[in-house]
């Protein structure tokens, strides 16, 4: 992000911006404000002043296009390399939320199955059961599908995205 716009001096007097002079900035604002505020509060004033003059804040994943260019001047070729680590880590970010993606509906999917080939064997059972004549251990097969399928559809219809 850019710097905030400081606010002009309430007198007229020849206050330094940080860009023009970030090492006489204090020294200014000593001598602007020094006559105004007792002599014991005047360095507590001045220094929170010069922050709030001074301080900047940018987030992301990239510093600064000032800070690269420093980087830059340091180490000629520093600024090219922070930018192609910022795009081998996007790029990775983005294949490592793919593989996780693939693999929740794989998840999803083989779920799906197992549970459906669950059902037809438990229906099986209880018309293999049924067709042999034992119509109690058919009715608890049958329960048991019933159950799992409605207790599927009730859990899975009210459960929490995450």
């Amino acid at each position: 992000m850019a710097r905030k716009p400081a606010r002009p001096p309430a007198t007229t007097g020849d206050i330094s911006t940080p860009q023009s002079n970030p090492n006489g900035l204090k020294e200014a604002l000593d001598q602007q404000i020094g006559p105004l505020v007792p002599q014991q509060q005047r360095g507590e004033i001045v220094g929170r002043v010069y922050s709030m003059l001074v301080s900047e804040r940018f987030s992301g994943p990239m510093p600064h296009p000032r800070h690269l260019r420093e980087y830059d001047e340091i180490l000629p070729g520093a600024a090219e390399r922070i930018l192609v680590m910022a795009e081998r880590a996007q790029s990775h970010n983005a294949e490592m939320e793919g593989l996780i993606i693939r693999g929740e509906v794989y998840d999803q999917k083989l779920g799906l199955w197992l549970g459906f080939a669950a059902l037809i064997v438990l229906v099986g059972l209880a018309s293999l059961f049924g067709f042999i004549g034992n119509i109690a251990m058919a009715a608890l097969l049958l329960s048991a599908a019933a159950l799992g399928v409605i207790s599927v559809f009730v859990t899975g219809r009210f459960r929490p995205k995450s």
